[in-house]
């Protein structure tokens, strides 16, 4: 697997893994004008997270991912969602409509979205 070169303006969001419900970083390098893509997820305490800043970064517009990204570090999963109740961002096997949300427990309906407006944090 090659390694990608992110942009200096690259910045990490906490999330949760929706199995284990622990937390993790990911990598999120700005391609463009409110384009941004996932690069990187890796295991973090919720703590040191909020102490490096992953808290205060906040993400408007689309969403892709970078050929290397690797998935959450726990389950492996390459997909994600933004719960519409807590705002937090959590891994997603893409086999159910249905979750439930790692952080606040609210079951949820998704819906497909190409943009997205949420902050790295909220745990």
């Amino acid at each position: 697997m090659a390694i990608t070169k992110i942009s200096k303006n690259a910045f990490a969001i906490l999330a949760k893994c929706s199995k284990t419900k622990n937390s993790f970083g990911v990598s999120v390098d700005p391609r463009g004008k409110n384009e941004f893509s996932l690069v990187w997820a890796f295991p973090i305490d919720h703590k040191q997270a909020h102490k490096e800043g992953f808290d205060t970064k906040h993400v408007h517009g689309s969403i892709t991912f970078d050929e290397n990204y690797n998935g959450c570090p726990y389950c492996g999963e390459t997909g994600f969602f933004i719960c519409g109740v807590c705002g937090t961002f959590a891994c997603y096997n893409g086999r159910s409509n249905k979750v439930v949300c790692p952080h606040c427990n609210k079951t949820l309906s998704l819906t497909e979205s190409t943009d997205f407006d949420f902050n790295g944090g909220g745990y």
